[in-house]
């Protein structure tokens, strides 16, 4: 574990050697280690990107000031620098994307892959009244836990409102919740990807079927859609 130049190299090989892959787009460093001195981890990252197991490397999780401290590192010694974020965003996740991460977008061009743009499946809906048992939210760990930060008491009744609001609006777009919070996150011109967490086909094909709805975000729906979010 840590990213160590010991364990990122060791553990990159053996990622691509278990995906038979000779390379990946890109390597994510998931989670500052503040165990590890950033030279060594940049300096690693850049090691494995110029014996060509990644074609760039980026960040997952980390705070702002360690992501430009690390850009920082690596223009001063010329290696490779981090070009992507893999941050947590949706309509109930907004503080990192919206605000911590605004200069690195403007003054660096960090791209960034979110995730849990449906903040766990809670921006559905299917929990304002109760957790099925069979759902993922039932569960202490994992995504489970994830979806519980915003059920608990203190923000079940927010969450409730956010959610019931957004299912209303979906209906006089004539899509879905889903469609519409993916569409949401998609429409944000410092969001590169989305990473979806689908378990069925049909799910999947929901998913992709978004990008239809990017275009119904007018100025008028995003207004809508700050108002009830943010609150």
């Amino acid at each position: 574990m840590g990213l160590s130049r010991k364990h990122l190299i060791e553990g990159t090989k053996a990622s691509l050697k278990r995906l038979q892959l000779d390379y990946v787009d890109i390597l994510f460093a998931h989670r500052y280690d503040p165990k590890v001195p950033m030279e060594e981890i940049c300096r690693a990252f850049d090691f494995l990107v110029n014996q060509g197991y990644a074609l760039y490397w980026g960040t997952s999780e980390w705070p702002a000031p360690k992501i430009e401290q690390a850009i920082k590192i690596c223009e001063k010694y010329g290696l490779v620098k981090p070009v992507v974020e893999q941050p947590e965003y949706s309509m109930l996740e907004r503080e990192k994307v919206e605000r911590e991460y605004v200069s690195l977008f403007k003054d660096y061009g960090i791209g960034t892959t979110i995730w849990s743009p449906l903040a766990s499946g809670v921006i559905t809906g299917k929990y304002n009244n109760g957790i099925p048992q069979e759902s993922r939210a039932n569960s202490s760990w994992g995504w489970g836990k994830l979806a519980h930060k915003y059920l608990t008491p203190e923000k079940l009744e927010n969450t409730r409102r956010i959610t019931t609001e957004i299912g209303a609006l979906a209906k006089e777009l004539n899509t879905t919740s889903v469609k519409l919070a993916l569409a949401w996150t998609l429409r944000n011109t410092d969001v590169s990807t989305a990473i979806m967490g689908a378990r069925t086909i049909k799910q999947l094909e929901e998913n992709v079927r978004a990008l239809e709805d990017v275009s119904k975000l007018t100025v008028e729906v995003e207004e809508r859609i700050e108002k009830n979010s943010s609150k």
